[in-house]
């Protein structure tokens, strides 16, 4: 299923996000350059499936102020990185699940599956879940 995006250029104007989205070559890196508010998409990139993700992961590091020029990695093991995807995990929770779902109806499988949200981050989804949709 191809998911719209639409939700996420929306987020990024409502948080003076600047995007340059362009069709690049199926291996060419996001890049977040966040003291310019400024974030490169490639919506070439070859898993289309992982491009939400990434809007949001470049979206994460803009607005923890982090460090210029950091490209999309899967890899949590540099801290940044890993804060970043955290910070995605909740974009992607605010912008694709209605504020009305209660928690109990939310399915961590179905999200991770749906967003490729890489291994090891489950319990982020389930506790962004809990933090942004009504108990009941």
């Amino acid at each position: 299923m191809t998911v719209s995006l639409d939700p996420l250029l929306s987020f990024a104007f409502d948080h003076h996000i600047n995007v340059d989205a362009g069709t690049h070559a199926p291996d060419w890196i996001p890049l977040a350059i966040p003291s310019q508010r400024l974030v490169f998409m490639n919506l070439g990139w070859a898993r289309k499936q992982e491009i939400p993700l990434q809007f949001a992961h470049e979206f994460s590091h803009v607005l923890a102020d982090g460090t210029d020029n950091v490209q999309y990695t899967r890899t949590p093991t540099d801290p940044e990185e890993a804060a970043a995807t955290r910070g995605a995990i909740d974009i992607l929770v605010e912008c694709y699940v209605p504020n009305d779902t209660p928690q109990s109806m939310f399915n961590v499988a179905d999200f991770v599956n749906e967003f490729m949200i890489p291994m090891g981050y489950e319990e982020n989804v389930w506790r962004a879940a809990k933090r942004l949709l009504p108990a009941e």
